[in-house]
């Protein structure tokens, strides 16, 4: 077996060098990968939050409607039928759908037009 570095090259200082910047290398990849993996955790709670606070408003304007009476069950059908289809678009099978921004959904104009017949 032929050498082909040098003798001082290969001498204890030098190894130790090398030890010293394998393990400066292997730390700051480290740091970098925990960092990364902490960023995605940090958005996948945000955006966990985010669902589970639209779903309890969801929810909440559900039992309103109920509340309402059944005058309001067309617009409750038409929230259902909004949120199946918001539902549809994100999480296909074919991955996330666009989705038209400047229409407003049906059961929006539907619950503007509801017009309370008793004070409660």
């Amino acid at each position: 077996m032929a050498v082909r570095l040098p003798e001082h090259h290969r001498d204890q200082d030098s190894r130790d060098v090398v030890k010293l910047v394998m393990g400066l290398v292997a730390t700051i990849a480290a740091l970098v990968l925990s960092l990364l993996v902490a960023s995605a955790s940090s958005s996948y709670n945000v955006q966990r939050s985010e669902l589970q606070s639209l779903s309890a408003n969801v929810i909440l304007l559900d039992r309103l409607l109920v509340a309402y009476g059944p005058v309001a069950n067309d617009v409750r059908d038409r929230l259902r039928e909004s949120v199946r289809l918001s539902h549809d678009q994100i999480w296909s099978p074919s991955g996330a759908q666009p989705m038209a921004l400047d229409r407003v959904p049906a059961f929006i104009i539907e619950l503007e037009g509801l017009s309370p017949k008793t004070d409660a």
